[in-house]
């Protein structure tokens, strides 16, 4: 990939190697050029490799990366049924090492998330929640979302997203949300409608 500025070109390049026992290594080069010099500047080099069990990405450990996967798991469809990793100071700059776990619907439409862990200090600034849990109806559409900001019983807030209709396809084309602001705590109900064009 070449990317051009006013002053530079930047060089990327990212190769993909399965290797024989099955896992991906991922091998990353890139340096910059500024205009007129013809030389390379800034080169890098570094590799991780992405550990496979069954076909699927089950791992990553890298120290060039600011995130590790700890483990995938999947539901026989082969989506996502849990997803845990680590992320270096992703919501203030000295946390280290937060641990996110995803816990996936088990539903044959689409990827949803069930529950979430942050595993790390929660952030109003960057509206991240300590604990989230989403319910869904028999159509595996969103009832309800809450979200804990604080290590307490009860959560922060709780949206929720009712009445429902569908169409022939038995996706949803309207609904009616309760959602709280997270910084003012304004609650609000709005209809949302949704049009569908099917090819």
């Amino acid at each position: 990939m070449l990317m051009v500025q006013p002053d530079r070109k930047t060089f990327r390049e990212t190769k993909y190697t399965f290797g024989d026992d099955g896992n991906l290594t991922v091998d990353n080069y890139s340096y910059i050029e500024m205009w007129g010099s013809g030389e390379k500047e800034y080169e890098e080099s570094y590799s991780y490799t992405w550990v496979y069990e069954g076909g699927y990405p089950k791992s990553l450990d890298s120290d060039k990366l600011r995130f590790k996967v700890l483990n995938i798991s999947y539901y026989p469809n082969g989506m996502y049924k849990d997803f845990v990793f680590k992320e270096e100071n992703s919501y203030n700059f000295d946390t280290g090492w937060d641990t996110h776990t995803y816990k996936m619907l088990d539903n044959p439409r689409y990827l949803a998330v069930e529950s979430f862990e942050l595993g790390g200090k929660p952030s109003y600034i960057s509206l991240t929640p300590g604990k989230m849990i989403k319910t869904y109806d028999d159509h595996y559409d969103i009832v309800k979302n809450e979200e804990w900001y604080e290590d307490v019983a009860t959560p922060t807030f709780t949206d929720t997203f009712t009445k429902y209709t569908y169409d022939k396809y038995g996706n949803w084309v309207t609904r009616e949300e309760f959602v709280i602001a997270r910084y003012t705590g304004q609650e609000s109900v709005t209809t949302i409608e949704r049009e569908i064009e099917y090819y």
